[in-house]
Formats: structure tokens, sequence, C-alpha cells
């Protein structure tokens, strides 16, 4: 039977109320005994020496067993005391005698459990801190060791990291940027980018995994750059923690590129003349000018005709391309009305042989602004033709205009087959095509949408691309409400020397 505390204290108690009775009464007859002693008041009694003994004998046996008592009691609970400040300063290989099994006794038993479990919870969190440094550290290593500049933000846009490839690309050091918010960065021309696309949250922060590839040019060094830029998402909600940007020097790729590129336009303008003179005795053979044709040179010619064709095509995009890239396009600029340069686009008639549903969200109140029309409905017919392309029937297609405060963001989007995450980097080098049999049967030149990002940028806007395999693409491009005010610029000086020669 295990005795709880309080009963202990009643028991001991009760031992020594029985114990002071029993020696008083036992005294009390003694003197009863006695034929000498008369007591007259009760003070004799208490005064006598024969009782003064007596009682001390009492109370000095009292005395043992309530000492001997409390420290069977207290013991323990000083032990618990030593053992809780002995646990505050780090060491939990402690443990405490257990003593009986009454509730100091459970106090021990559990302390000493508690004990053990947070030995073993803080050995477990040792061993996942251990690990979670060590992967770190292999991280940290990975990183350092890349070739291309890695750059990370958190929430705020301030930069957490920063390696030593991106320390090197933009010559300087990562502590004075580490801490710094990286819409500061103007001389490396990163905030312009981050500018245009914290502008739109649609554009970027609400899409998720959502990866932005721009290309952009470095003033202070004076690189080529190219970013990949994606969300940090937090694991424990679905909003962005921050952001990852991969930084690619392609200031070599891009000279290698250019002089490619004047090569291929000096060879496709020199190929201009022989393929008009092969066009002109296509003409001449399809209208039996040079004689009457059987069906199976007529077969023949057609398909010359129409190779002639697709190579008078590649050789106009690339030089149009190398013009574009070269700066030697002058914008005819003219005050327009987005809408319309929709609306007029050849696109929409292969969109509506399809039967693919076309819906176009624009504002209540468009503004007009200054854009070369001509160019922009290139832009729009190359990508929505490629929509419409790659978007199966009953599929649907939507153009969505949003005007902003420097700017109007266009977004094509469709429900076709969607383009590979690998392959979205590459969209806009030149020749480049995805490889898949629907692109096969489609064919083209791998040159229109370089020639749409160069139209894009002349306009002083940007080019973004999210797709998903099976779901859709949308692309989304903007164009600056600024060009007007150069325009604006441009016929306030005509009319001011027009004035001035008047009055001369």
């Amino acid at each position: 039977m295990v005795l709880s505390i309080k009963l202990k204290i009643i028991i001991v108690s009760l031992i020594l109320l029985l114990l002071s009775t029993f020696v008083i009464t036992s005294f009390l007859g003694h003197l009863e005994q006695k034929e000498d002693f008369r007591p007259s008041t009760i003070w004799d009694i208490f005064l006598n020496q024969d009782f003064l003994i007596v009682l001390s004998l009492t109370l000095i046996i009292s005395l043992i067993i309530i000492v001997a008592f409390s420290y069977t009691l207290l013991e323990p609970v000083d032990k618990l005391i030593i053992g809780t400040q002995l646990v505050g300063e780090g060491k939990l290989d402690y443990q405490i005698k257990k003593y009986s099994n009454d509730e100091i006794g459970r106090l021990v038993e559990a302390f000493n459990d508690m004990i053990i479990k947070l030995r073993t919870s803080i050995e477990k969190e040792t061993k996942s801190t251990e690990k979670a440094l060590l992967e770190k550290t292999k991280a940290e290593l990975i990183i350092d060791s890349m070739a291309d500049g890695v750059i990370v933000t958190d929430k705020n846009h301030t930069v957490v990291l920063f390696n030593k490839a991106a320390e090197k690309i933009f010559e300087m050091d990562a502590s004075k940027i580490l801490g710094k918010n990286i819409l500061h960065m103007t001389k490396s021309g990163l905030a312009n980018i981050f500018y245009d696309l914290f502008e739109d949250e649609e554009l970027y922060l609400n899409k998720k995994n959502r990866v932005i590839v721009k290309e952009f040019e470095s003033k202070n060094p004076r690189k080529m750059l190219k970013a990949t830029i994606g969300p940090l998402r937090q694991e424990t909600s679905q909003r962005d923690g921050g952001s990852v940007i991969v930084i690619e020097d392609i200031t070599k790729m891009r000279e290698i590129d250019n002089m490619k590129t004047e090569f291929v336009s000096i060879v496709s303008h020199e190929l201009r003349t022989p393929l008009t003179s092969i066009r002109g005795y296509i003409e001449l053979l399809e209208h039996g000018k040079l004689g009457i044709l059987d069906e199976q040179q007529q077969k023949a010619v057609g398909i010359i005709s129409a190779e002639t064709e697709r190579l008078t095509n590649l050789v106009n995009d690339i030089l149009d391309l190398s013009k574009l890239e070269a700066g030697k396009i002058q914008l005819a600029l003219e005050e327009t009305n987005i809408e319309d340069c929709i609306d007029q686009s050849p696109a929409l008639h292969m969109i509506k042989e399809k039967e693919i549903e076309f819906k176009k969200i624009v504002p209540v109140q468009m503004p007009r602004i200054y854009i070369d029309k001509s160019k922009i409905m290139q832009v729009l017919t190359n990508l929505l033709s490629n929509a419409a392309k790659f978007t199966p029937k009953a599929g649907k297609i939507s153009v969505r205009v949003t005007d902003r405060k420097d700017s109007l963001l266009v977004a094509v989007s469709d429900t076709g087959i969607g383009i590979a995450k690998k392959h979205i980097p590459h969209l806009f080098d030149k020749f480049y095509q995805v490889e898949t049999h629907l692109r096969r049967q489609q064919g083209g030149t791998g040159l229109g949408l370089p020639i749409v990002k160069e139209i894009v940028s002349i306009h002083g806007g940007l080019i973004t691309v999210a797709s998903k395999p099976k779901k859709g693409t949308t692309i989304s491009f903007t164009i600056s409400k600024n060009l007007g005010k150069e325009k604006k610029e441009e016929e306030k000086n005509v009319k001011v020397v027009q004035s001035t020669v008047v009055k001369v």
C-alpha cells in the first residue's frame, strides 16, 4: 500500500500525540503512588523536577521523529531543486534516486522522464541542425562554384545572397550589395527589370512558379547580360518569399551573334537578286510563256514556287531582324488605338477558320498612344498566328490589354499544347524551334519571335513568356507610352522653325 504525504503527516502527528499522552499519563500515575508528594496546584506538577525530565525526554524523542520525517520528506525536494538548476545549466545526464511511490516519488519519476525526453529531443535537434548546416554548406559551395551569377532576394527585395560569379560579372564585392534593396541597382540594369515586373502584380507576383527571362545591358561595367528570374515560394503559404535571379554574361555570345547576323545579312542580301530572277522565270513557266507544261511539270513548278517563296520569306526575315538589331529601322510613329491593331490582324481569319473561340478584353477608355502601327500589327499577327497554329479546334485564344501608368500591357493567351519549361529561355534565340510533331507539321523559320522581341524592344517594352505543357501559353509584352512625348516634341520644334521662317 502506497501512503500519501498527507497520510504520513497524520500518522506522525498521531504517534507524537499518543506518545505525549502516554508519557504524561504514566507520570501522573507515578505521582499518585508517592505519599510524600501532595501538589496544591497544577503548576506544582509542571514544575516538578521529575516531570521536567520526562517532558524533556518526550520533546527530544518527538524532535528526533520530526527531523527524521522531515529529512525523508524534503531530501527528494532538495534534489529536485538541484536537478532543475543543473538542467538550466545544460547538464542533462542528472537523475534523481526514487525513494518512495508517494507524490514526491511520482514527481521524481516525472522529472527523470522529462530529462530523458529532453535529452533525446535535443540530440535529434542537434543532428537535424548539423544535417541542415551540412546541406547549407553544400548548397553554398555549389552556388559559389557556379559559372553563372546567382542573386537571391527576400520578399522586401533585399539582397540576401550574392555569389562569387555575380561579384565577377558586376565587378562588385558582395559585402557592398548584401542587405541592400535590389531596386537600387540602377547601374547594373537589374532595377529597371524589377520595376517593370512589379509594376503589375498580375504579370509576375500572382503567377505560381512563373519564370521570366530578360536580356539587358549593364551600364557599369558595360556588358550584355541575361537574367532568369523566378519567385521564391514560401513552404507554409502560397505567397512569394522573394526572388531568385540567375545572371549569365552573354557579351561575347552577342558579339559573335552580331558577326553571324552581319554575315548572314550580307549573304541574304546577295540572295535577293537570284531569287527575284527565279521567281520571274517561275511566273513565266506558270503562265505558259515558255511553252505548255504537262501535269507533272506543273506540279514540279508549283513545288519550286512554294520553296522559292519560303526562301524569300526567310531572307526577308533575316534582313528585317538584322536591321532591327542594328538599329537601322526608323519607327513610323502615329497616334493609334491598340484595339485597331488587334481587329485588323490577318491572324483572326485563321482563328475563325479553325473554329477557335476568340476573346478580346480591353479597357473601357482605351488610350491612344504613338506607335509604329504596322510593326505592332506584325507583333500581334505573329503571336496570334502562333497561338492559332498550336491550339486545337474548339480551343480558346484571348488578348487582354491593361492600361498602366507608363505603358500598355498586352497579353496573348491560348489553351494550346504549351511549351516545356526548358525551352522558354531559348524561345527568342534566332532559328530556335521546339521540336514536336505538331511544330514540324506547321513549319516556320524560327525568326518570328526574335523579330517580335526586337520590335517590342524599340517600342520601349519588354516581353515575357509563361507556359505549361498541355495547358497553354501566355506571351505578354509592354509598349511604352513615352514614345508620344518625343513625337510631340519633334512636332513642336517643327512648328517653331516654320513660325520663325514666316517671320523672317
